[in-house]
């Protein structure tokens, strides 16, 4: 195959898979994989798309609330809203893995990441886990004795993401 791009420069595909641009840059195999892949990721950016790893033949895109699904064969979609998230229970096997790896890729920010320095927020945990007051600073998140507990923004008690708690920020007070 031979093609020639709008700059006038020549590309041949003389061996399986690489590529000869003119008679100065040879590629074998895996770096002409390489440039494709980045060049469609350069490409999905810019289109807002998310390209699943398993799978690369689907993409998804978030509108408002929804996220849709599209397959390169342009005759398999879906879209999905993730607040109703138990809905994709009822989906083939195949659509619930891409599902929740595109949800896996994007996780919903929470509160208090967003938190400003000198707000306060209270964690009260599941369990034994005693409420505990937080302030937000430049340098993380400090405890009532002023100690930098944990620089991670996310996080101010060192947790993870699917611990169950309930933020709340006490001060300055919500409005609402």
């Amino acid at each position: 195959m031979t093609f020639t791009a709008s700059n006038g420069a020549i590309v041949h595909n003389p061996t399986k898979g690489g590529i000869a641009v003119g008679n100065s840059l040879i590629l074998r195999d895996n770096e002409s994989t390489a440039l494709r892949e980045f060049f469609q990721h350069e490409s999905d950016e810019a289109r807002g798309l998310w390209r699943s790893p398993s799978d690369p033949t689907w993409t998804a895109v978030r509108r408002n609330t929804m996220i849709y699904f599209q397959n390169e064969d342009h005759e398999r979609s879906f879209h999905f809203v993730p607040k109703l998230e138990g809905s994709i229970r009822a989906w083939s096997g195949d659509l619930q893995a891409l599902a929740y790896e595109y949800i896996e890729a994007h996780p919903e920010r929470k509160p208090w990441e967003e938190a400003k320095p000198g707000e306060v927020w209270l964690f009260r945990g599941k369990g034994d886990i005693k409420p505990s007051a937080f302030m937000k600073s430049h340098v993380g998140w400090t405890n009532s004795e002023a100690v930098v507990v944990q620089r991670d923004p996310a996080l101010p008690y060192g947790g993870t993401r699917d611990e169950s708690f309930e933020p709340r920020r006490i001060w300055p007070e919500d409005a609402s």
